[in-house]
């Protein structure tokens, strides 16, 4: 038996409370990374709710394409879009369509986060075990969720509006809003309203606005799976698209609930002011004034009616009696359905079709690829190591938890490594910050064996030595002179910085920081500065001189310590895509990437298993290498 519906709402303004204290640092430094790129929220059952309405937040505050699935269709998704960004929205992370979900993600090697409400739950083991999954757990105060999952829910959809938001957008509304009084009085308003009194079985017409569609998603899952009521939902203009028929003849078992925004009233009052007398109508304006607001408002003020049309049938909708078939019906294993197949289980194949960027090629191309993948994995096993030179951001450690420091399992693995003799090196756009969180993370008696490169190559030195920043090349001022005459200037004026020679630039989105980049590359071969290189990675640009190059940490620790930098050194990085950071670095020699790779046959690989990226990957790397006569050699 769940819990009473009204004890339900009764909690939700300390939901909203709870919500406001929570840290989403390092889920809004994720969800920024994926602007411009498309993007799915899935969700089942009432998480499916809170799954469209993230959609429709991230489509206002990112600008970028955005949907909501259900796990189901997330199979179908993996199979045409399988670049498509996943996160996943499950509240306590144990409903077996979303683990199915997470390990359809997984096998179809798709970027993949899950979003829970607690901490220890099969979703969050799954993601430790595979690697494949990106958590954002948090731990709901209210111990287990109601039947309709209506505190977690209305949750799920605060937090992830403080991630993609400022945190002044709609906090005034919001807080006025989720009142307690304010939604007692909804409450009592609706339960004395004649119309509402006379709804009591009837099916339902939700009409809604383009900004009200979360309430109509809502009110139909939760009128649904609590057996109070029949709903179907159309928008005012689909609704005159032949199916006012149902309102003809006999429409008296048919109610209408029309929900606007105050944009769409005079629309709605006048689709309304059509209908025949007889139509039993509830009208509803949804408070708020921007796009934000109203979703969020929406997906509450259908928690709030739900309550009101189930009492008008004697319902609690928060306690109904689930029958035996639909308990197995819930608990039927769908993993079956959701399963890619046997491409991937190859990891030639996954590594040849990471290779194509996931698209589908010719039986030919995926031939050649796959040959050449094997050639590289030779290379890379006969190679004895003496040294790893690694990158960072998104390599030693997450990129959203760049301010967290290394990874602890990784730091770990790589005390082990020198202990064994492994000479360890850092290349990174990074420079004193850097060497603040690596003092932190690792011993001091191992300072001074670990070299870094800081700034792109332009400082580099043992870790125990503190960072004094190079003096920039002047000619990087004629370059932000040029950025002052073109439209990108305002955008980056307070986020950039120049050291030795490197030039970071820092833009609000990938999709910005990529038309930057190319409008850099042309004005610096206009310059006569070809031997110039520009770099995204992520929000940021890095525009380095011709002296500065990760390749130069390379040569320097090499020439230092006495080894081959083509042969004996295991290069590793995340962004070896032709755009990325780490394309030098990982185009020559023996390198892996934890995530993006170049289209080079003959370099930069990524051999991680299915879903693992960045930390992830970096781990299993590590992982493989095992102490050989030589140095150290890579057992995959």
């Amino acid at each position: 038996m769940g819990k009473p519906y009204h004890a339900e709402l009764d909690a939700i303004h300390a939901t909203y409370s709870w919500t406001t204290q929570q840290d989403v640092s390092r889920l809004q430094r994720y969800l920024s990374r994926w602007t411009g790129e498309y993007a799915c929220f899935v969700g089942s059952g009432g998480s499916y709710s809170a799954a469209f309405a993230a959609a429709e937040l991230r489509e206002i505050a990112h600008g970028s394409p955005t949907r909501a699935l259900t796990p189901m269709e997330l199979s179908a998704k993996a199979r045409f879009t399988p670049t498509s960004r996943i996160m996943l929205l499950s509240a306590e992370g144990r409903n077996p369509d979303v683990l199915a979900a997470a390990t359809c993600a997984m096998q179809s090697d798709m970027t993949c986060a899950a979003l829970t409400l607690t901490k220890d739950n099969p979703l969050t083991k799954h993601a430790v075990e595979n690697r494949a999954t990106r958590i954002f757990s948090y731990e709901m105060p209210w111990g287990k969720d109601g039947y309709l999952a209506t505190n977690s829910l209305i949750a799920t959809v605060l937090l992830l509006h403080r991630a993609l938001f400022p945190e002044s957008t709609g906090s005034e509304f919001f807080a006025q809003f989720f009142d307690a009084e304010v939604l007692l009085r909804y409450r009592n308003q609706w339960h004395a309203n004649t119309t509402m009194q006379m709804m009591g079985r009837r099916n339902f017409i939700v009409l809604h606005d383009p900004m009200t569609k979360s309430f109509a998603i809502d009110l139909e899952s939760k009128l649904s799976e609590s057996a109070v009521a029949k709903v179907e939902i159309a928008d005012y203009r689909q609704f005159a698209h032949g199916r006012h028929l149902q309102l003809a003849d006999g429409a008296a078992g048919t109610a209408v609930i029309a929900a606007f925004s105050r944009d769409s009233k005079y629309l709605a009052e006048a689709t309304l002011g059509l209908f025949p007398s007889d139509v039993l109508t509830f009208k509803l304006e949804i408070p708020g004034e921007e796009p934000n607001e109203l979703v969020v408002a929406g997906l509450v003020m259908a928690t709030l009616l739900t309550e009101t049309i189930a009492s008008a049938v004697d319902r609690d909708p928060g306690q109904p009696t689930v029958p035996t078939f639909g308990r197995k019906i819930y608990r039927l294993k769908s993993t079956q359905h959701f399963r890619r197949g046997d491409q991937l289980e190859n990891r030639y194949s996954l590594a040849a079709w990471r290779k194509f960027d996931h698209r589908n090629v010719s039986a030919d191309e995926m031939d050649t690829a796959e040959i050449a993948a094997k050639v590289y994995e030779g290379k890379l096993k006969a190679a004895a190591y003496k040294a790893i030179i690694s990158d960072f951001d998104g390599t030693l450690c997450n990129a959203e938890d760049r301010y967290s420091g290394i990874c602890p399992h990784i730091a770990k693995r790589i005390l082990q490594l020198i202990d064994d003799g492994l000479i360890f090196s850092i290349a990174s756009g990074r420079g004193g910050s850097l060497r603040k969180d690596l003092v932190k993370a690792l011993p001091p008696e191992y300072h001074k064996a670990i070299w870094v490169g800081y700034y792109g190559g332009s400082l580099i030195q043992p870790l125990d030595v503190e960072v004094e920043h190079p003096h920039p090349n002047p000619v990087f001022e004629d370059l932000l002179g040029w950025l002052k005459t073109t439209a990108y200037y305002p955008q980056m004026e307070k986020f950039r910085k120049s050291r030795g020679g490197q030039l970071t630039i820092t833009v609000a989105s990938p999709e910005e920081s990529r038309k930057l980049r190319m409008a850099l590359r042309t004005r610096l071969n206009a310059e006569g500065l070809g031997d110039w290189k520009v770099f995204c990675s992520g929000h940021s640009i890095d525009v380095l001189d011709g002296d500065t190059s990760k390749n130069k940490v390379v040569k320097t620790i090499g020439e230092k310590f006495g080894f081959d930098p083509l042969t004996q050194v295991l290069r590793l990085g995340d962004s070896g895509d032709e755009e990325g950071n780490d394309y030098e670095l990982l185009s020559q020699g023996c390198s892996l990437s934890a995530d993006r790779v170049s289209a080079s046959l003959t370099s930069c690989w990524n051999f991680a298993s299915p879903g693992a990226s960045q930390a992830g990957a970096t781990q299993q790397y590590l992982d493989y290498l095992q102490k050989t006569d030589e140095g150290f050699g890579l057992r995959f």
